[in-house]
């Protein structure tokens, strides 16, 4: 019986932690599903070696809340600033480096929210304690940026 209980909670504790996580879409296919599915892109510049990077990984994308709000408002992308890799950019391909330097990206983290022709909407450079970062998600969502400032839309729900 205890075996079976301890079996039991080993899956719980598995899928659980399954869901919490972000399900990252390559760069290359991001516009696409983009554009159809009508999302915006939540586009997160890291480094490996960078320790708010990783603060991020651990308080921002690992809380299930927040990756539930990021899986099903956005298309979220994920970009290894220590990697180059070649990406597609609308039939020009270039590299993620340049991608980061088109968004003026100067340091990890950095997440920015753009549209499915590449248009920025907001950025956030380094890190946002978990709150911050959940109402952000929750204004960009709604699109509630078109019609309030961003100041004025936190100061009524932080």
């Amino acid at each position: 019986m205890k075996k079976i209980l301890a079996l039991i909670l080993f899956f719980i504790f598995i899928f659980s932690y399954i869901s919490a996580e972000v399900n990252w879409i390559d760069y290359n296919k991001s516009r696409e599903i983009s554009k159809k599915q009508n999302k915006t892109i939540l586009l997160y510049f890291y480094s490996t070696n960078c320790p708010y990077c990783q603060k991020m990984e651990d308080e921002i994308f690992a809380d299930k809340s927040i990756s539930g709000i990021i899986n099903e408002n956005f298309i979220p992308v994920k970009i290894n600033l220590q990697k180059n890799e070649t990406i597609d950019k609308g039939g020009q391909f270039e590299t993620t480096l340049e991608l980061a330097r088109h968004y003026q990206v100067r340091g990890t983290p950095n997440t920015y929210f753009i549209d499915f022709e590449n248009n920025p909407l907001t950025r956030v450079p380094g890190f946002a304690p978990p709150k911050t970062f959940k109402i952000l998600l929750n204004y960009i969502a709604s699109e509630s940026y078109k019609n309030i400032e961003w100041k004025e839309y936190y100061n009524k729900r932080k």
